[in-house]
C-alpha cells in the first residue's frame, strides 16, 4: 500500500470549508467512530466587530539554514503555508517522486502519478527538508484544497498527513480523497494506526483538514468530520502532501490532482522538532 510507502518516505527525508465543525460520520452509533470525546471544532478567525487590528494573516516563507534559537511563526490569526500559485515549487519543501510529475502553475500545483500494469507511483511533498525544515506545533488546524483534474483510478488517493516521524503508529494521522481497489469513491481517514474510517463521496473538488486540540485529533473532509482520536501525541508534527496510485491492472493508471491554498487557521510553525 502506498500509505506505508509514504510513511517510509517521510522517515527517509528526515534521515538522507474550513473549521470542520460538521455533524460527523459515525459508523453506526451516532457518536462518531470513536476513538473519543467531542471536540470544539470552532477554529476559524472571528471577524465580527470590533476587529483586532493587531491580528493579521501570516504568510510562511520558510526557515532556511540553521539557527541557534528556535524560530517560530505564530498562526493564531491564520497562516498561508503555501498558496501554490506560482510556477515554481517553494524551496521549503522536500519532494519525492516515483513515476510521477509535478507541474506548478499560477492556479495550483498539479501532481500526476502514472504507472502501467502493477507497481506503485506517487508524488509527495514533505516539510522535512534538511535545509529548510518546519513542523506544526501546539493545537492546530491545517487545511488544503484539492481538485481532481482527471478521474481517480482504482486504488489511488490524494492525501494530507501529519506525522511525528517516530514509533509507535499513533504518531501518524491521514485524511484523503480516494478510490478503493473495488472502485468505491470515498473520503478516508486513518488515525493512530486504527482501522480507516470512510465516507462515500462524489466530490471532485474539496478540502482536506486535520485539527488537533489537546489530545484530540480530528480528520475532516469538506467541513464534515470523518473520524477523531482522543489519544493523539502532542509532539511537533511534520507535514506531508501526496498523490499516489497503489496498484494497476489493465494499464494506463494515472490521474492528476491540483493542490491549492495550504493553510492553518490556528497553531504555529517552528523550525525544529
Amino acid at each position: 500500500m502506498v500509505r506505508g510507502i509514504l510513511a517510509l518516505s517521510v522517515v527517509c527525508f528526515a534521515a538522507c470549508g474550513d473549521d470542520g465543525s460538521g455533524s460527523g460520520l459515525d459508523g453506526g452509533n451516532g457518536d462518531g467512530p470513536d476513538q473519543s470525546v467531542n471536540g470544539d471544532g470552532n477554529t476559524g478567525v472571528d471577524f465580527a466587530s470590533p476587529v483586532d487590528a493587531t491580528c493579521m494573516l501570516q504568510t510562511f516563507t520558510g526557515f532556511p539554514g540553521i539557527s541557534a534559537q528556535l524560530r517560530r511563526l505564530d498562526c493564531s490569526c491564520g497562516c498561508v503555508i503555501d498558496s501554490f500559485d506560482t510556477t515554481q515549487v517553494s524551496g521549503f519543501w522536500n519532494g519525492s517522486v516515483m513515476d510521477s510529475t509535478f507541474n506548478p502553475t499560477v492556479t495550483g500545483l498539479n501532481v500526476t502519478p502514472a504507472i502501467g500494469d502493477g507497481g506503485v507511483a506517487f508524488g509527495g511533498l514533505t516539510s522535512i527538508n534538511p535545509a529548510n525544515t518546519f513542523f506544526l506545533d501546539g493545537d492546530f488546524d491545517v487545511l488544503i484544497d484539492y481538485q481532481l483534474e482527471t478521474a481517480l483510478p482504482n486504488d489511488a488517493q490524494a492525501s494530507l498527513q501529519v506525522n511525528n516521524l517516530k514509533p509507535p503508529v499513533n504518531s501518524t494521522y491521514t485524511v484523503e480523497r480516494q478510490r478503493s481497489v473495488g472502485g468505491a469513491q470515498l473520503y478516508s481517514a486513518a488515525v493512530a494506526g486504527i482501522q480507516p474510517v470512510t465516507a462515500a463521496t462524489t466530490a471532485t473538488t474539496g478540502t482536506l483538514e486535520l485539527e488537533r486540540t489537546g489530545f484530540t485529533i480530528r480528520a475532516v473532509a469538506d467541513g464534515t468530520e470523518v473520524t477523531r482520536f482522543t489519544g493523539a501525541v502532542q509532539d511537533r508534527l511534520a507535514l506531508l502532501l501526496t498523490a499516489g496510485v497503489n496498484s494497476c491492472s489493465g494499464g494506463g493508471c494515472t490521474f492528476t490532482v491540483r493542490w491549492r491554498n495550504l493553510r492553518m487557521t490556528r497553531g504555529a510553525l517552528v523550525d525544529r522538532q
